[in-house]
Parts: structure tokens; C-alpha cells; sequence
């Protein structure tokens, strides 16, 4: 994603979030590999913003910025879980 802005002369600049420092939108991306896109992904050039875990809603989860400054969750359903379940987890991580 991009963020077209105007100059001085009111010509249309692009700029990449990276340039900007902002980002406003995180890209998900569900894999069945979340390990293997997540090690291309460091290899690439990537910064992790939050490491690769399981989380409460089942899914191993992480969220890494791209050399061009897109942030980016990458996330692997691990199992699938009974909506009672499901809704204990959700109570207990809010204290609900």
C-alpha cells in the first residue's frame, strides 16, 4: 500500500509507509505453514513486531513489517475447537 500526497508544485508523490512512518492497514495472510512463510518472510528482510504464537483462538499467530514498511499478520488455524470452547478461551483472556 502506498500513500499518494501532493507537493508543493501539486504534482501526486508516492511514498511507502516505510518513508512515511505510518502504516494504517495490516495485511493477514492465512497459511497452512505459518513456521515456513514466517522464516521466508525474516529471511526476506522483515521485522518482527510481535513473534509467531499460539493464541487463545486457536490460530499460531505473528505480525512482521516488510523492508517497504507493510505490516503484515501471518496467521495458521491450528485446530478446530467447539464454540463452547472457543467462548471460555474468549472470557478468560478478557476476564469476562
Amino acid at each position: 500500500m502506498t500513500k499518494v500526497a501532493s507537493n508543493s508544485n501539486g504534482r501526486a508523490v508516492t511514498r511507502l509507509p516505510a518513508q512515511h512512518r505510518w502504516y494504517s492497514d495490516v495485511l493477514p495472510y492465512s497459511t497452512v505453514d505459518a513456521d515456513c512463510t514466517w522464516r521466508r518472510a525474516i529471511d526476506g528482510g522483515a521485522d518482527v513486531r510481535q513473534p509467531l504464537h499460539d493464541k487463545f483462538w486457536v490460530e499460531l499467530h505473528g505480525q512482521i513489517t516488510d523492508p517497504y514498511g507493510h505490516v503484515w499478520w501471518i496467521a495458521q488455524r491450528t485446530r478446530e475447537v467447539p464454540r463452547e470452547e472457543l467462548a471460555r478461551a474468549v472470557a478468560k483472556a478478557f476476564g469476562v
